[in-house]
């Protein structure tokens, strides 16, 4: 559910920001990306050992996996030109979100509820695989500007 909802905000921000590659930087990457984020953080936060200090150890591995996605999209930007400035404020949004999503909605009557989880899942795939063409790379097509009315 966390990586679902993460997802959908994900998506939605984006749209506004410039893409290294519209092939594959793109609303369905960041879809399955945080899916992906939200499922491998859900094992992590299941597998903790109760205690005080668990919400102290999953701050910490989703802090050090975020550290990684930067990391990562530096070492990406000697490649492509605005990996970093496209990756690392949708991996804050992801990480931040299924960090604080997950301890906060485990054991919940909401988070237990199969038919909002699939509901969720299913609106972040179609979300995701809806604006995946949404890119801001130049169409290839030359468009002559409207008459003006005067």
């Amino acid at each position: 559910m966390a990586g679902s909802l993460a997802a959908l905000a994900a998506e939605l921000v984006q749209l506004p920001l410039h893409s290294p590659n519209d092939s594959f930087f793109n609303a369905g990457s960041v879809m399955v990306g945080s899916l992906i984020a939200g499922v491998l953080l859900g094992r992590v936060w299941g597998s903790l050992l109760s205690g005080n200090n668990r919400w102290v150890v999953f701050g910490g591995i989703c802090l050090a996996a975020f550290v990684a996605v930067t990391a990562a999209a530096v070492a990406g930007q000697t490649l492509l030109e605005r990996v970093v400035s496209f990756v690392v404020p949708l991996a804050a949004i992801v990480l931040g979100a299924v960090g604080v999503l997950i301890p906060s909605l485990s054991g919940s009557r909401i988070a237990s509820s199969r038919l909002l989880m699939v509901a969720l899942l299913a609106l972040a795939i179609g979300l995701g695989v809806a604006l995946a063409g949404q890119g801001d790379a130049p169409s290839g097509h030359l468009d002559i500007p409207p008459r003006s009315g005067s």
